[in-house]
């Protein structure tokens, strides 16, 4: 099948430039009379796309053919031809050294030693075979690596730099295939040559100009047509071209075209500068007549360019895209069994009128069907049996059970079998309410696991919006930030600046080493902020200095409009030698910070250990990005499901917004909390039981903007007393003249001991202070 198709893949749109450039490549003659290069790109081919190979192999031999040495071309062909079919047979098994280039490396050592011991000396034979075998092989793996620069189509990755160095070699490869091709006086390996280090410069920049331009140097001294300063000649003439590329196509051409009159006149002493001139004239034609969107896909795909930043920024967005579209169909998945178990419970509550009438066909049967008074019963009177029954059940549900004198007189007269009766359905009744009981049960832990999956599928969804969120590179900062850093004269490596979800940015630099100047914080980190016009603050930061190398690297963040300072204390009570009200202040994943404490029910080591779980499981759910009413809800329903014994706790939650400045005060069975600014005191309280009492709690917010030098004041019940007894902690808090947190805490438990009465319980107090950043 695959040699059927080749007709059709010779000239196809698809393998055109493999096609030419397995000619151009076939023709460079490393060697005189070896396939080397040629023989070296199939190989790479081979192994990244079989299908392709019989093309480039077509193609190859032309090319050998075209060198007009026909023993070349024969050679070239047979060794192809026993390469491609030795890779069929063996290319079934999986051993490292059946691979392509390996299989290239010992069919050239044994083809062209045969050819040559048999035309010469067999021990230079040996050793040229040897040196080509090896050439074959280091080129092919170079080919490999860099082949999906030919193969792919419509990428949203760009090249690495080693995909970039390969580009080079492979660039070097086919200039050397103009070798010998001349129009006149004109050579078309100097105008080609010249005119892909042209087109490289302008896409890639100063540095692929030089690259390519030492590569057509080296190719060219391999020619014997320039001297030893060709490759410095023109790799600057490269730098020239690529330095003027913001100028466009006409002002990178022209930078080369002078630079290499210049070189070619005063380093390379050219005889013919007509032709020089000429030649390079010739070239910026043809970079003229390129059309600028191969240019663009070019520059896509060099390492370093706007246009592959932007190309990358393409890339992951699409990966952010699939991945958060995989996300969101898990969320999805987790609503819907939410849904299911919603409906489960909603048919339940359907379902229990049926199970009333059930209980009524259980008594009919139980007792009533082989009774001589059926018919009568059931049938004739139905209608009063039914409501004398649901009366009779409705005295059984309020007292329990009856007795023979309880059992209504119109029963006793109309029911030859009313004791049996009535002992049948305080019976079924029992089992009916049993089995209710049971059910409502089922129901209510539905309830919970539904809520649970809604909420696991509510932080899927958060994190799929939040992958999907575009990080912007800020091309204008970057250019601002990096003339501003050079014009401190600081020896820069690179710098990026980055904008994120919220506006928040990240600013990446890399520095030669500053000998313990403090550089980052005393000159970078200010000028940073003079040109992205906000406050950073230095999140990250490898010093040369501590890691041996020579290169800093650091990273500045937006910062944050407040910052906190916290301190608490707490008091077990009389007798007792552990407190069980424990306190804590977490920073969260995503920059706020939590305050918690939590009075845990009764005293000591239990309550201790009730209020210390509360607390941990809080952090765990809130830094996994559950919000504060499903966090509590499930801590909630945790504590009720621990043991059959009493377990509960208060919860005073407050959470801390530093970026926006504002505090979320949540409170379950918790005292209140107060806000000190200045004199004023206000006070933050929502009435609701402790967690781990009720089914279903409610949780009502509340929310306050900061300012600077707030006080946020939380406590515990040991500390206010009985209801109605606090009055003297709020004079307390007016009159207080520290503001330092862990002082203020430890004043406020001293203060309580001294009231009447507050020994009994345990206390705790934490106290936090809100201060802008400068």
């Amino acid at each position: 099948m695959l040699f059927l198709s080749l007709p059709g893949s010779l000239f196809s749109r698809r393998n055109a430039l493999l096609s030419l450039v397995a000619f151009l490549v076939s023709r460079a003659g490393l060697f005189p009379g070896a396939p080397v290069p040629g023989l070296a790109f199939f190989t790479g081919v081979l192994a990244a796309d079989r299908s392709r190979a019989p093309v480039v192999a077509f193609w190859s031999f032309l090319g050998f053919l075209s060198t007009g040495d026909l023993s070349h071309a024969l050679q070239g062909g047979l060794i192809y031809t026993a390469l491609f079919f030795l890779t069929s047979y063996l290319g079934r098994r999986s051993s490292f050294w059946l691979q392509p280039p390996f299989l290239a490396l010992a069919v050239t050592l044994l083809g062209r030693a045969l050819f040559l011991s048999a035309t010469g000396s067999p021990l230079r034979g040996l050793l040229q075979a040897g040196m080509e075998g090896i050439l074959v092989f280091v080129l092919s793996m170079i080919f490999l690596y860099g082949m999906p620069v030919l193969t792919r189509r419509g990428t949203l990755r760009g090249l690495d730099n080693e995909e970039s160095v390969c580009l080079v070699i492979l660039g070097a490869m086919v200039i050397l295939g103009f070798s010998g091709l001349e129009f006149g006086f004109l050579s078309l390996g100097h105008v080609f040559g010249k005119y892909l280090v042209m087109l490289l410069a302008l896409a890639g920049g100063a540095g692929l100009g030089a690259a390519l331009g030492t590569a057509y140097g080296v190719t060219h001294i391999l020619l014997g047509s320039l001297p030893v300063s060709a490759p410095g000649a023109y790799a600057f003439a490269g730098l020239l071209a690529g330095a003027f590329r913001g100028l466009g196509k006409l002002g990178s051409g022209l930078s080369f075209v002078i630079g290499d009159l210049l070189l070619s006149l005063y380093l390379l002493h050219a005889v013919n500068l007509e032709v020089v001139f000429l030649e390079g004239i010739l070239a910026l034609g043809l970079l003229l007549l390129t059309p600028s969107r191969y240019v663009s896909e070019v520059a896509r795909l060099v390492p370093g360019t706007l246009e592959n930043r932007r190309l990358q920024q393409e890339y992951d967005q699409r990966i952010r895209q699939v991945a958060a579209g995989r996300l969101a169909e898990v969320a999805a998945v987790f609503a819907e069994l939410a849904g299911t178990l919603d409906e489960i419970a909603i048919t339940e509550r359907f379902q229990e009128e049926e199970r009333l009438n059930q209980l009524f066909r259980d008594i009919c049967q139980e007792v009533c069907e082989d009774c001589n008074l059926y018919l009568y019963c059931w049938e004739e009177d139905f209608y009063k049996t039914y409501r004398v029954l649901f009366d009779l059940i409705g005295l059984v549900e309020i007292r329990g059970r009856l007795e023979r004198e309880e059992i209504p007189g119109e029963l006793r007269r109309r029911c030859v079998r009313a004791m049996e009766l009535v002992t049948k359905i305080c019976h079924l009744y029992q089992l009916h309410r049993l089995n209710l009981y049971w059910q409502r049960r089922f129901s209510e832990k539905g309830n919970m696991v539904a809520n649970q999956l809604r909420g696991v599928g509510g932080i899927v969804s958060d994190l799929a919006r939040e992958i999907n969120v575009e990080v912007e590179y800020r091309e204008g900062l970057t250019t601002a930030l990096l003339k501003q850093l050079e014009a401190a004269e600081l020896e820069i490596t690179h710098a990026s600046v980055m904008a994120g979800g919220g506006n928040h940015l990240e600013i990446n630099i890399g520095k030669l080493g500053c000998r313990a100047n403090a550089q980052c914080s005393r000159i970078i980190r200010p000028l940073a902020e003079r040109v992205c016009g906000r406050r950073l603050r230095l999140e990250q930061r490898q010093c040369a200095l501590r890691t041996g190398g020579g290169q800093c690297l650091l990273r500045l963040v937006s910062a944050r409009l407040f910052s906190v300072e916290t301190g608490g204390a707490s008091r077990a009570r009389d007798g007792s030698s552990v407190s069980g009200d424990n306190y804590s202040v977490e920073e969260l994943r995503d920059g706020r910070v939590a305050l918690i404490l939590s009075d845990g029910m009764g005293v000591g080591a239990r309550a201790a250990e009730e209020s210390a779980t509360t607390i941990a499981l809080l952090e765990r759910l809130l830094n996994a990005g559950f919000n504060e009413e499903l966090s509590l809800r499930t801590v909630n329903n945790i504590l009720m499901l621990r043991s059959g014994e009493d377990s509960f706790a208060t919860v005073d939650l407050v959470i801390l917004d530093l970026y926006a400045g504002e505090a979320e005060f949540v409170k379950v069975g918790s005292c209140t909390s107060y806000i000190k600014r200045g004199r004023h005191v206000s006070l933050i309280h929502t009435p609701s039981p402790p967690i781990g009492i009720v089914e279903d709690i409610k949780v009502q917010p509340v929310r306050r903007r900061l300012r600077d030098g707030d006080l946020i004041v939380m406590v515990t019940d040991g500390v206010t007393g009985e209801k109605g007894k606090s009055g003297w902690l709020l004079d307390l808090l007016r009159q207080a003249r520290t503001d330092e947190p862990e002082e203020m805490a430890r004043w406020i438990l001293a203060e309580a001991g001294k009231q009447g009465g507050f020994h009994a319980d345990d206390m705790a107090a934490l106290v936090a202070r809100v201060d802008r950043e400068d």
